[in-house]
């Protein structure tokens, strides 16, 4: 039975990652392939694994050193002299962590039967953590190196323009394939960042059929929503502008202004944290 590594380097579990729920909870794939998940070990990410994979047997966390903000206390996580301080300090500490995932990566990869990998990133560049994955994969000697980007991919921008273009060859060329779930995910990856034709593959994202089954769809109901009278909403994803949190919010809020019976019908579920997290939480508030 052929073995597939999956590689994965997210805080939490993002929209992007339930491309690796779907594989893995595949019974299809499952019997065709010996599956195996890596990621970077956090605890958000684990919880939302732990909600979305039937089993976690095959998964392990790798303790790869990560400087982002998300790993700051809440309490001074939107601070901008602590953001700062954690941006100058990744930016100097950057050669040492680098090395040290790189090893890091380097030695499971190395065990891991180096047959079939796939990557799944957010967008490109996305996550450095799967950048440098699809090169200590290619320099161990996997046999097929697959990377898997979401989002559009945007043209490389300012002074550092060139180093971008050389890091993206360096990608390209680790890489066997690049899917995109759309045509124009794979357009903007050739046309922005310069990927080879033949490289880019088009696989529309798949959805597990199960999660529409009459049984799954009254657990879920039963445990997010309260009243099979009232009308649900529900956002899931970052908290930024991007998603398009406050649109909703105010777009219900006109609504109950014109419709006072509909306002304790209306239940909106908001699932995700971020930058805007706490104006949501006050736009809430301040309007009931």
């Amino acid at each position: 039975m052929p073995k597939v590594l999956l590689y994965t380097d997210n805080d939490f579990f993002a929209g992007c990652e339930n491309m690796i729920a779907t594989l893995m909870n595949d019974s299809h794939f499952r019997h065709q392939c010996n599956a195996v998940l890596y990621y970077r070990k956090s605890t958000l990410y684990e919880d939302g694994l732990a909600d979305r994979l039937d089993t976690l047997i095959s998964c392990k966390g790798l303790p790869l050193i990560a400087l982002r903000r998300s790993k700051l206390p809440v309490v001074i996580r939107h601070n901008i002299f602590a953001r700062v301080t954690l941006r100058l300090a990744s930016i100097f500490l950057m050669p040492v962590t680098y090395t040290f995932n790189t090893l890091l990566l380097g030695a499971h990869f190395w065990f891991s039967g180096k047959e079939t990998i796939i990557i799944n990133n957010g967008g490109y560049p996305g996550a450095q953590g799967c950048r440098q994955a699809a090169v200590v994969a290619r320099l161990v000697g996997f046999r097929k190196i697959i990377m898997v980007v979401n989002n559009t991919a945007q043209p490389p921008r300012g002074f550092l323009k060139t180093l971008a273009k050389l890091c993206d060859n360096i990608i390209f060329w680790s890489v066997d394939r690049v899917v995109t779930g759309s045509e124009v995910t794979g357009l903007a990856l050739r046309h922005a960042r310069g990927l080879n034709s033949f490289k880019s593959l088009v696989i529309p994202n798949g959805i597990n059929t199960g999660r529409f089954e009459a049984v799954h769809l009254a657990n879920r109901r039963t445990k997010v929503f309260n009243s099979c009278c009232s009308i649900n909403f529900s956002i899931i994803g970052l908290h930024e502008t991007r998603k398009g949190h406050l649109v909703l919010l105010k777009a219900l809020k006109d609504i109950m202004s014109r419709r006072p019976d509909l306002y304790d019908r209306i239940r909106v579920s908001i699932e995700g944290y971020g930058d805007l997290t706490k104006g949501l939480v006050a736009f809430v508030d301040e309007n009931k």
